[in-house]
């Protein structure tokens, strides 16, 4: 009832302060107070201030979808959670403040190459779909983030750099992983 309401609204203020932050109007209006690797910065602190309101003030849903009752099963959800955990890390930490902020994008757009920061974004992805998926207890709580938060990086995948590169020019736009 009102829970999963006050859940959905919150995770509703992430996916609206994406798409706000995604905005052409916003980026072009932010492109005059900041430099275009400062605008990245400044993305990722109002995610991270956005997920923290989400763990805070996060209401339980504690009824149980499914339960794992098999050691084998349960053992596998909690390696395969792990290595989703292990994957955000690594892809994270992998990259140097330069790459992460996309300093060095034009440099790999120049060179038809995948960036490393293409990798690691698609890399932390996956291991993000590994964490919100592999449990061995599947409450409704966890069930509604784990739709909701995948739902978005599907969506936010498809139209990534759309307003980067109308604002930033070109050489900043998503390079596709084919390339």
């Amino acid at each position: 009832g009102l829970a999963m309401l006050w859940d959905l609204l919150l995770l509703s203020q992430f996916g609206v302060l994406h798409l706000f932050l995604a905005t052409e109007r916003w980026r072009r209006w932010v492109a005059h107070v900041l430099s275009c690797q400062m605008i990245s910065s400044v993305h990722t602190l109002c995610s991270c201030v956005s997920i923290a309101c989400i763990i805070l003030m996060w209401s339980p849903l504690p009824r149980i979808i499914w339960r794992l009752d098999e050691l084998s099963l349960m053992i596998s959800m909690h390696v395969l959670f792990g290595m989703g955990v292990v994957l955000v890390f690594i892809s994270s930490v992998s990259l140097t403040h330069i790459e992460t902020l996309e300093l060095q994008r034009l440099h790999f757009r120049e060179r038809s190459v995948i960036s490393p920061s293409s990798v690691a974004r698609q890399s932390r992805m996956f291991g993000l779909a590994l964490m919100l998926w592999a449990t061995a207890d599947m409450t409704t709580g966890r069930l509604l983030w784990a739709v909701v938060m995948s739902l978005y990086m599907a969506v936010g995948t498809a139209f990534l750099g759309r307003g980067v590169g109308a604002v930033q020019g070109e050489a900043f736009t998503e390079q596709p992983m084919s390339s």
